[in-house]
């Protein structure tokens, strides 16, 4: 008896790519720009004119994209962004927290 010969199949195996995720930060009118520069800052490690460009592309487009990396690097730099509250001193001398820098995040088209 004659073995059966089959004819090879061809197997190839796709690998799904994961889009690399945007960090967005939002314009609002109620942090200071100082603020802004100092969270790019302390968060992306962006010098001083860096920060300033990335902050002023925010207040005249409404949003700026500030990073882009894998989807959980950019949920971690999005929780550093709104871990980051800017407080002002009113005249009563008492403290007012305004909260987080608006920051979304996207995945990058």
């Amino acid at each position: 008896m004659t073995g059966v010969s089959h004819p090879e199949t061809e197997t190839t195996t796709k690998h799904k790519t994961i889009p690399p995720y945007n960090v967005i930060i939002l314009n609002d009118e109620v942090h200071s720009m100082a603020f802004v520069v100092t969270v790019l800052q302390k968060v992306f490690g962006y010098d001083e004119q860096k920060a300033c460009l990335l902050m002023l592309e925010a207040h005249h487009n409404d949003r700026a994209v500030v990073w882009f990396g894998s989807k959980e690097g950019a949920e971690l730099k999005q929780e550093q962004v709104r871990s980051c509250h800017e407080i002002i001193r009113l005249p009563d001398g008492s403290d007012k927290d305004l909260g987080p820098l608006g920051c979304d995040i996207e995945p990058a088209c």
